[in-house]
């Protein structure tokens, strides 16, 4: 069993995939089978868990189905929101894990190939991480430009990665004195591209465990002051380097470096602020049961402070707003008391015995330090699956070196039956992503959205295919002739059916209600129509396309009644989107009000000086207007 946690656990962390953040499918299923093996090989090897470890992780579990009973939608609460996968399965299958390694009980040798496995295979990651800063993206893996990112999805995950390594490599170098050049280049390079992660959170918390893990191992250090010495040069000739890539690397310095480091302002942490007081305040609303696992999205739109643009929500930042981006709010908003209790006494037993059993061995500062490290970062961000992987198993690691007195229980069977449940679950879904899906390969070809909705009616619950299906469709519609009434009210009624079926698995959505609304303008049923752009707004009042369809039916069919009331709605919406000043210049055109739509457009010539449209509309105002064009 040992060599399974030596050779396929490192794999499943490091296993290259990245189609929406962390929603891989594949590393569940593989987490899934490692489970099943772990539990047959368990079944006569391993020992029992203690009985407060037991009561630790039931509470956890009577938690997350109290939430999940509660939640409105149950697809949302048992498969995970979006790309998130935090939902009832993504904890079943860790709580799984975190059974077998508290009752494995490993031993310091164990301890160490596990830990020497984990670091040396880091080395892939690594090297691929200086390939995409030289922008050599070989495996075409689309990360975030100018933020390394690698196998990980986003550059937050990546950066909690590299601090566990440069944190674990210390430990290693100064306990135990072997393959010191190899440890010393795996950590340089850890650094350097934690320092090009650009991650702020996860930056200082590493440098606040670093000078922690030097205070604590002080007598090493100063013994061996080579070494030591060896490393503070590294670390400065990284800051050097990092400091230098506008002249190093300027393509990385226009992507990523100048809009992360130069920026005076902090927008994330401010937008983040927003977003933790809306969970505190749905946790005043639902204190006991919350609102429900995974269901934070549409629900805390209700609750953001409205004075920030940037909760003015649309599209295009709702996979930012729908998460709190700390776990332990989201908990107590989503699950109230319970589930945030249960978690906090499992993650303070954890750190509590990851703490005591330093003093044991030096070798568990590894899992102690990587522990403070994923709880740094799930208190800026939310729980993903690579992050998981580590966050668990340090979790276990903690968990197992609690030492209570007393009878210990064995259930052998339940991280089996756990296992081989999301086993064929996982299975099934990771058939649908990686084979039969046709929704993320649509380029606007109306035979591949009739692939798209072969792959819907194979697995209904992605909440995305619904978005992305209807998208295409109202796009093919709108691309059409209107002399072509039959197929574009075929498109309409293709729009109409996805987002029926949307909202049977996730009802009170916005965008859906908002796709029901143009279904129905298409097809010329405007009082229906408004009626659904009303409903999406009243789930999120400051949601622009639904505002739009309104301007719309107000001015084409309704002699501009209410028209001014939702023009001033939807600038005070999303002043800064291009969709909005286009659609404002165009109504005050409408209006005959040619000094507000120059007004319009001369803020996009200041928020987007490139954009056509400043072209398109200036030619206008020389041709329909006495007064001089816009300079």
């Amino acid at each position: 069993m040992l060599s399974l946690m030596i050779f396929v656990y490192p794999v499943v962390i490091f296993y290259p995939w990245n189609i929406t953040q962390s929603f891989s499918f594949p590393k569940l299923f593989l987490i899934s089978l490692f489970c099943i093996i772990f539990s047959i090989y368990s079944i006569k090897k391993a020992k029992g868990v203690s009985v407060v470890t037991l009561f630790l992780i039931l509470f956890f579990l009577l938690s997350l189905l109290l939430s999940v009973f509660v939640a409105p939608s149950k697809v949302y609460a048992i498969l995970g929101q979006s790309a998130r996968l935090t939902g009832l399965l993504f904890y079943l299958i860790f709580l799984s894990f975190v059974w077998l390694i508290v009752q494995q009980k490993f031993k310091e040798r164990d301890l160490f190939k596990i830990f020497l496995s984990i670091i040396l295979s880091s080395i892939i990651p690594l090297l691929y991480g200086l390939c995409e800063y030289s922008n050599f993206d070989f495996l075409n893996l689309e990360g975030y430009p100018g933020r390394l990112s690698t196998f990980f999805g986003q550059p937050n995950d990546y950066a909690v990665f590299l601090s566990i390594i440069c944190l674990s490599t210390i430990c290693f170098i100064y306990i135990y004195k072997r393959f010191i050049p190899l440890f010393y280049v795996i950590f340089e390079l850890s650094f350097f591209e934690l320092l090009l992660t650009y991650s702020r959170a996860n930056i200082f918390g590493f440098f606040i465990l670093f000078f922690s893990l030097l205070f604590f191992l002080k007598k090493e250090v100063l013994r061996f002051k080579g070494v030591s010495a060896l490393l503070a040069i590294g670390v400065l000739v990284s800051i050097v380097l990092f400091f230098a890539t506008p002249y190093t690397n300027p393509g990385w310095y226009g992507m990523g470096f100048s809009r992360q480091v130069g920026r005076v302002e902090d927008e994330s942490l401010s937008q983040r602020i927003t977003m933790w007081k809306a969970s505190f305040d749905m946790f005043l609303k639902k204190p006991l049961t919350g609102y429900g696992l995974a269901n934070y999205y549409p629900i805390s739109s209700r609750f953001f402070d409205m004075s920030n643009s940037f909760f003015h929500w649309s599209a295009r930042n709702m996979t930012f707003v729908d998460v709190p981006h700390n776990e332990f709010l989201e908990f107590l908003a989503l699950g109230g008391l319970p589930l945030f209790v249960s978690f906090t006494l499992l993650v303070a037993f954890a750190l509590y015995g990851n703490c005591i059993s330093v003093f044991e061995n030096k070798l568990n500062l590894i899992s102690f330090f990587g522990f403070c490290a994923t709880l740094i970062y799930i208190f800026f961000n939310f729980f993903v699956l690579s992050v998981s992987l580590f966050f668990f198993l340090f979790l276990a690691l903690g968990l197992m070196h609690l030492s209570f007195k007393g009878k210990e229980i064995r259930l052998n069977i339940f991280p089996l039956v756990i296992s081989v449940g999301c086993f064929c679950i996982f299975l099934y879904m990771g058939v649908y992503y990686n084979i039969d899906n046709g929704i993320y390969k649509i380029n606007n070809n109306f035979q591949k959205v009739m692939v798209g909705t072969s792959a819907l009616s194979f697995y209904p619950y992605d909440y995305y295919s619904y978005i992305s299906l209807d998208d295409k469709y109202l796009l093919i519609a709108k691309s059409l002739p209107k002399s072509d009434k039959n197929l574009i009210e075929e498109m309409a009624n293709s729009v109409e059916r996805t987002s029926s079926l949307g909202l049977s698995l996730f009802p009170n959505d916005p965008v859906l209600y908002y796709y029901l609304g143009e279904a129905n303008k298409l097809k010329g049923n405007y009082p229906e129509a408004k009626a659904y752009f009303l409903k999406s707004l009243e789930f999120h009042p400051f949601y622009e396309e639904p505002i739009i369809g309104l301007l719309d039916i107000s001015c084409s069919y309704e002699d501009c009644r209410n028209s001014f009331k939702y023009a001033n709605l939807l600038y005070k919406t999303s002043p800064d989107s291009l969709l909005t000043l286009v659609t404002l210049i165009r109504y005050n055109i409408k209006m005959h009000q040619y000094s507000d739509a120059k007004a319009f457009l001369g803020d996009i010539e200041n928020l987007y000086p490139a954009s056509p449209v400043i072209y398109v509309f200036k030619e206008f105002f020389m041709e329909n207007t006495s007064s001089k064009p816009l300079s």
